[in-house]
């Protein structure tokens, strides 16, 4: 085994732990972060009367007609592990100048934690139209799903900066080669 794949070997060790402990030690002010963002979000949107933040990370959801209801940000239901782990992927891209992992990685977390915070606001709105049972099947169907899609596209954008550009050259044009009409 080469010297460079041992170092590879012991920094994504590292790094992992490192992310483990990240993320024992960030979950619960992301989660507190996000839902308090999902209500600032719901409230933007209208439903301010609806939708109140209760920390430190749950939120109470009073539908139209039926009786409110605590709804929880769960490490689960955070989009704090799918973040971590696109560090993590984005740190051991082979041959990649930092700028440009910095970005991927910059970017792809974006892109996940934006849709999380969708699929939540989403979730409460659910929630103030159709109630508890509503909200929950929302969750568990429709999120599940949403969840899915966003960690795709947050790794998809990850690999589309990371990757190498492999358009073909553009075809040089002499003048000799254009004919006016």
């Amino acid at each position: 085994m080469s010297r460079a794949t041992k170092w590879l070997i012991i920094r994504t060790i590292a790094l992992i732990a490192s992310i483990g402990i990240a993320y024992v030690v960030l979950q619960d002010p992301f989660k507190a972060l996000e839902a308090h963002t999902a209500v600032a979000l719901a409230q933007l949107l209208g439903y301010g009367d609806h939708v109140t933040f209760l920390a430190p990370s749950a939120v109470i959801v009073s539908p139209y007609t039926k009786a409110a209801f605590l709804a929880i940000v769960t490490p689960s239901c955070s989009a704090l592990a799918s973040a971590l782990s696109l560090i993590v992927l984005g740190s051991v891209a082979p041959r990649t100048p930092p700028y440009r992992r910095l970005l991927a990685t910059t970017a792809a977390i974006a892109t996940v934690v934006l849709g999380n915070l969708l699929r939540i606001t989403l979730a409460l709105v659910v929630g103030v139209y159709a109630g508890r049972s509503s909200t929950v099947l929302f969750h568990d169907w429709v999120g599940s799903t949403f969840t899915f899609v966003y960690t795709l596209a947050g790794f998809m954008v990850l690999l589309g900066i990371l990757m190498p550009s492999r358009r073909a050259p553009a075809e040089r044009v002499e003048e000799h080669d254009v004919i006016v009409i």
